[in-house]
């Protein structure tokens, strides 16, 4: 009866480090799959939310732009409106590439009489525009 109860004992030890391996593996391929779900539903939807925001505070800036008495504070508004809307926004989002642009040349002397500076700051507003229609309209 000794020899059974020490052929039993090697056994129950093989086959608890076999559910042991098999638990760790199940856990593992559940985190990737968390994470792998995260990347895919949830963090677009977080980005898509955030272009929204950026979207909507751009467009106030232009609204305060219109009611600018003169064409330099038009443009000054304009680009203080991209650097609030950029700043919520991914370093590497599309919709960020222009907005940033825009919010660098806040910095500069932004007078009216630069015809290539108007047309700069009128560009980049208009490709952020474009984008900002595409995202408005999907929401």
């Amino acid at each position: 009866m000794s020899e059974t109860a020490s052929q039993i004992a090697p056994a129950k030890k093989k086959f608890g480090g076999r559910i042991a391996i098999i638990s760790l593996i199940a856990a593992s391929v559940a985190l990737i799959g968390g994470v792998v779900a995260y990347g895919l539903i949830v963090q677009p939807q977080v980005n898509e939310a955030k272009n929204v925001v950026a979207c909507e505070a751009f467009q106030a800036g232009l609204a305060k732009a219109e009611k600018a008495p003169d064409l330099a504070g038009a443009l000054l508004l304009i680009t203080q409106g991209a650097a609030l809307a950029s700043e919520g926004l991914d370093a590497d989002a599309p919709l960020n590439k222009d907005l940033l642009e825009l919010a660098v040349m806040r910095l500069q002397d932004l007078s009216a009489a630069d015809d290539a500076l108007v047309a700069t700051v009128v560009g980049y507003s208009q490709n952020v525009q474009t984008q900002c229609a595409t995202i408005l309209n999907a929401k």
